[in-house]
């Protein structure tokens, strides 16, 4: 197995990158000696890179992919390591991850693994406006949102996507295929779907890349657990968490929230008391969620404070 991700060199960035690749080699399992790779988008801080080097992570600088319509489409770079040899599946994640347990019993090794998306974003005559416009004949609502127990059509979350190593070139060179036909989609139907949505076009891409032909398998949502969010509880209530998704839910001090589902409250505990631990901070147990828009601000302060004072991000 190879951990991944891809990162814009900013100090938020770095405090993300370092909080996975730290939680990853201390409560990992099989990743405690996994390669990591982590590709930044343009540069990479110095005294970052030897931050990560010190954790046995190769950084990697890549360029940024061409305007496809898509914000997050960088994260494709991290398939562009099919050249390696030294893995069996790619980790591909958003370095707003945070590792709590060993995920290699969640990762298919025949097929490309996907976690469905918390939250079904389109109406059905959106889907349909979508799905005409990209050729697809998709009729089944076959997987179910995470946030609703409802059924959607087989949309995932892109946050980690485990890929066997052989078929990281054809998910790259479809699923940029397919952000190129959404973008001619928009330039030809600017309202197909709301405007706003197009933020989540590396999504709905790779949707579409792998109902054209990929194998593809539902894997367990413990593979990509949401904290920010209220779940359906009966969708999660036996999992345990491996990979929290807490998409900037973290106090100033770079500790988890407490997740909006109880089911991920011991993992978040775990992944807390390993970072006070290694980084000698004070932690007295997980805190509620502040107000609507702070914790986003609060991942941003605890990146601009590590800057100010010339401080490592994380310190091992």
């Amino acid at each position: 197995m190879l951990l991944a991700c891809v990162a814009e060199d900013a100090p938020v960035f770095h405090a993300r990158v370092e909080s996975l690749v730290g939680s990853a080699r201390r409560l990992g399992g099989c990743l405690s000696e996994s390669p990591i790779v982590v590709s930044m988008v343009g540069g990479a801080n110095p005294a970052f890179v030897r931050r990560l080097q010190a954790l046995d992570v190769e950084v990697r600088v890549v360029r940024r992919m061409t305007d496809s319509g898509a914000p997050h489409a960088n994260k494709l770079r991290m398939l562009e390591l099919h050249e390696r040899e030294d893995f069996d599946v790619l980790l591909a994640a958003d370095c707003d991850v945070a590792v709590a347990e060993d995920p290699t019993m969640y990762l298919p090794r025949d097929s490309i693994g996907v976690v469905p998306a918390d939250v079904d974003p389109l109406t059905e005559g959106q889907w349909r406006r979508l799905f005409d416009g990209v050729a697809l004949d998709l009729r089944e609502r076959s997987v179910r949102a995470t946030t609703t127990g409802r059924p959607m059509y087989p949309y995932f979350n892109s946050g980690v996507v485990a890929v066997p190593r052989h078929l990281c070139v054809d998910l790259l060179a479809t699923w940029t295929r397919a952000l190129e036909d959404l973008h001619a989609l928009w330039q030809r139907n600017p309202n197909v779907i709301p405007r706003a949505k197009r933020f989540f076009a590396d999504q709905i891409a790779l949707m579409i890349a792998l109902q054209r032909g990929l194998p593809w398998t539902e894997a367990s949502r413990e593979l990509n657990f949401a904290t920010h969010v209220d779940l359906h509880e009966p969708t999660v209530q036996s999992l345990k968490p491996a990979l929290l998704h807490y998409h900037g839910a973290v106090d100033d001090e770079g500790f988890l929230l407490m997740p909006r589902s109880p089911v991920a409250a011991r993992a978040a505990d775990r992944v807390n008391r390993d970072r006070a631990a290694a980084h000698g901070y004070r932690y007295e147990g997980l805190k509620m969620p502040p107000t609507p828009g702070s914790a986003r601000r609060a991942i941003d302060r605890v990146g601009e404070a590590a800057k100010a004072a010339g401080r490592p991000l994380l310190r091992r």
